[in-house]
């Protein structure tokens, strides 16, 4: 139902909240247009609002018509974007998901994308490209790190990659209004790393067990492993869950037993890292969520603190890199 002023000398809630805002943030200039600077780093997605409410969703004055300068793109400047829940993203999702595998899309690789779980609310984003199909909504560019959520590739009905972040997108970092062919023309290459970047959102685990990584299907659990890729018995600590299909090994030693030869050292550095890297990147380009063991990689079994330390200190930045604990946004767009 449309709400009221009570008097002509009240604001409209609008107003009141703009005055609230000039009142308590400093705007910069790139929350106006891609291409002016701004404190939180480049376009890293976007998001499509409505250009108008319903009449039904206005507020009114005392005349009762209604304000039709609040628009969905105010309201956004002022609360930025928060999670919601949509019984029509919730249909499709559930009409995709319930579909044959001969109709389900798929990745190049040929793999099914998976439907997301809409069970909590979420913000839905894409990535930026200026072949993102035209549309009457208006588009709002997202600048920075973007929170955890579920992200693919490809969309239902070949519609472009997206994302649904389960945490909202704060005001300052929202860029307003921006026109068809003002999204940033990022290079395929770059805009594939700064995806696999965004996509990454890792969660850790105390401990695996192929009980867990049975019940989570959708996520990729990320367990130490060797060079032969062997061993999963009950000594073999994280890679106990080996065989399952969601678990993927990240080598930290030579091979699965503990004598001197089973360990990585120093005097192979270059090699380890393209070991470590190879693995991080693969796991990235399965789009899933990724489970990361608690004690991060490379200890008990491994010793890399021991016996590898240079390579240990490369690996557990890897680790953290997963995790976004760094302070500030990740350099996406790989600049120097």
């Amino acid at each position: 139902m449309p709400f009221q002023k009570e008097s002509a000398n009240e604001m409209m809630p609008i107003d009141m909240a703009w005055a609230v805002l000039k009142g308590t943030r400093q705007t910069e200039l790139g929350e106006f247009h891609p291409d002016l600077p701004s404190s939180h780093g480049p376009i890293t997605a976007f998001r499509r609002i409505p250009r108008r409410f319903r009449v039904s969703q206005l507020p009114v004055d005392e005349q009762g018509e209604p304000d039709y300068d609040y628009t969905p793109s105010k309201v956004a400047m002022i609360q930025g974007l928060k999670p919601t829940t949509s019984d029509y993203s919730t249909l499709w999702e559930n009409m995709y998901e319930n579909l044959p595998p001969s109709r389900r899309q798929r990745t190049d690789d040929g793999k099914l994308i998976e439907p997301f779980d809409l069970s909590e609310p979420g913000v839905w984003v894409h990535p930026p490209s200026k072949n993102v199909p035209s549309s009457e909504d208006t588009t709002v560019g997202i600048r920075g790190e973007l929170p955890p959520g579920q992200f693919r590739d490809v969309g239902w009905e070949d519609e472009p990659a997206e994302g649904y972040l389960s945490e909202p997108i704060p005001p300052e970092r929202l860029v307003h209004n921006i026109n068809e062919g003002d999204l940033p023309d990022v290079e395929p290459v770059w805009l594939e790393k700064a995806w696999a970047v965004l996509k990454a959102g890792a969660i850790t685990m105390p401990w695996f067990t192929e009980e867990i990584a049975q019940q989570h299907p959708e996520k990729l659990f990320l367990f130490g492993d060797n060079e032969k890729g062997v061993g999963s018995g009950p000594r073999s600590g994280q890679a106990v869950i080996r065989h399952e299909p969601n678990s993927h090994g990240i080598r930290t030693k030579a091979a699965p037993h503990m004598g001197d030869s089973a360990f990585w050292s120093d005097d192979n550095y270059d090699a380890n890292v393209a070991m470590i890297d190879e693995d991080i990147e693969a796991a990235l380009a399965t789009g899933k969520q990724l489970v990361l063991p608690e004690a991060g990689w490379g200890g008990e079994r491994a010793q890399l603190a021991e016996k590898a330390p240079l390579t240990n200190e490369y690996l557990q930045g890897r680790y953290q890199e997963l995790l976004r604990v760094d302070e500030g946004p990740p350099d996406l767009f790989g600049g120097e």
